[in-house]
């Protein structure tokens, strides 16, 4: 996997997706549309490609 290239955790940050965030996907072909507070974006795949996942843990 390569380092996302600069400028699209930008591009990310100003639609308003923050680190620790909450993503779910929504759809992936065509193009990538996903969920983030509510939210339904549609971004390019070389955006989405800078989003990083990882493990949900619950909190209790």
């Amino acid at each position: 996997m390569r380092a996302p290239e600069p400028g699209r955790a930008d591009r990310l940050l100003a639609l308003g997706v923050t680190p620790g965030a909450r993503v779910t996907m929504v759809q992936t072909f065509p193009g990538v549309v996903f969920l983030c507070d509510q939210t339904k974006l549609a971004v390019e795949r070389r955006v989405a490609d800078a989003i990083l996942v990882g493990p949900r843990w619950n909190r209790s």
